[in-house]
């Protein structure tokens, strides 16, 4: 399981706000609902850029020496609006 570290990082976001009813549709169009956290995620920002392209991730994997697992650093640079997301499915 990976978790994202919020405090390090921001979500630039100049997309429109979209609706329940626009997942619901998404998920229909896929056949598979997405996760909660997804989910919220789309509602709040819809996609965006991010402030640093990289961030701290927490990855929970046992055994390990750590016991909340161990910090990992990833390199992203924008997250996709459910606008690209069913642009990519065409």
């Amino acid at each position: 399981m990976i978790l994202y570290d919020r405090t390090e990082n921001e979500i630039i976001s100049n997309n429109p706000k979209i609706q329940e009813d626009a997942i619901k549709l998404f998920e229909n169009k896929i056949n598979c609902q997405l996760p909660s956290e997804y989910r919220e995620f789309l509602l709040d920002k819809n996609g965006g850029h991010l402030k640093h392209s990289s961030f701290k991730v927490i990855e929970k994997c046992f055994p390990t020496p750590h016991p909340n697992g161990f910090l990992k650093y990833l390199e992203i640079e924008s997250l996709y609006s459910l606008d690209k997301l069913n642009e990519a499915l065409k």
